[in-house]
C-alpha cells in the first residue's frame, strides 16, 4: 500500500502545483498586498485589498484520484474562438470552411477547415481543431494535403488536450 499511497500523493502534488502555478501571479499578489497592509497597519486585520483579476482557467480538470478529464470539443472551439479574436485581432478568421470556399483545390472530399486565417485576402495559416482519432479518416488527410499543396500552414490541435494559450499563440505566430 506505501508504493499506491506515493503515487497518489505524487499525483494530487503536481496537479496542486498546476493550480498554484496557473493562478498563482493573481492569488500570490493579493496575499502579497494582505501581508504588506498588516505589516503597514501593525493591525491583525489587513487593509481592504482590491480583488484579483479574474483567475485564468485551470490548465486541466482531474478527478480526486488524479485521473485527467479532457476539455470538450466546444470548450476548446471557444478557447480557439476567444484567442483568435484577441491575439489575431489583425487577420480575418473564416470559421468552418471548405476547400473550396477559401480559394484552396481540394483533393477528394474534404474536412471543412475550423479556422482559416487570411491578411488581405490572403491564406496565411489554415487550423484544424480534430478530436481524438479523427486525424486517421481519410477526409481529414484530404484536407490537410490541399492546404500543404497550396503551401497554406496546417496547424493541427488535438481538442482532448488542454491547449495552453500561450502555446497556442506560439504555434500560430511561429507558422504565419
Amino acid at each position: 500500500m506505501g508504493l499506491l499511497d506515493d503515487l497518489k500523493r505524487t499525483a494530487l502534488n503536481n496537479v496542486v502545483r498546476s493550480v498554484e502555478k496557473s493562478i498563482g501571479n493573481a492569488v500570490g499578489s493579493s496575499i502579497k498586498s494582505a501581508a504588506k497592509a498588516v505589516s503597514q497597519n501593525g493591525s491583525q486585520k489587513p487593509a481592504a485589498t482590491p480583488a484579483p483579476a479574474a483567475a485564468p482557467a485551470a490548465p486541466a480538470s482531474y478527478t480526486a484520484s488524479g485521473r485527467y478529464i479532457p476539455p470538450t470539443p466546444e470548450e476548446t472551439a471557444a478557447k480557439f474562438d476567444q484567442i483568435l479574436a484577441t491575439d489575431f485581432s489583425e487577420l480575418k478568421v473564416i470559421r468552418n470552411a471548405e476547400p473550396g470556399s477559401v480559394g484552396i483545390p481540394a483533393s477528394g472530399d474534404c474536412r471543412p477547415y475550423s479556422y482559416v486565417l487570411q491578411r488581405g485576402g490572403k491564406n496565411v495559416a489554415i487550423v484544424m481543431l480534430t478530436p481524438y482519432g479523427k486525424h486517421r479518416f481519410k477526409v481529414y488527410n484530404n484536407s490537410k494535403k490541399s492546404a500543404l499543396d497550396a503551401k497554406i500552414p496546417f496547424l493541427n490541435f488535438f481538442t482532448h488536450f488542454y491547449n495552453d494559450r500561450d502555446y497556442v499563440v506560439n504555434r500560430i505566430k511561429k507558422n504565419i
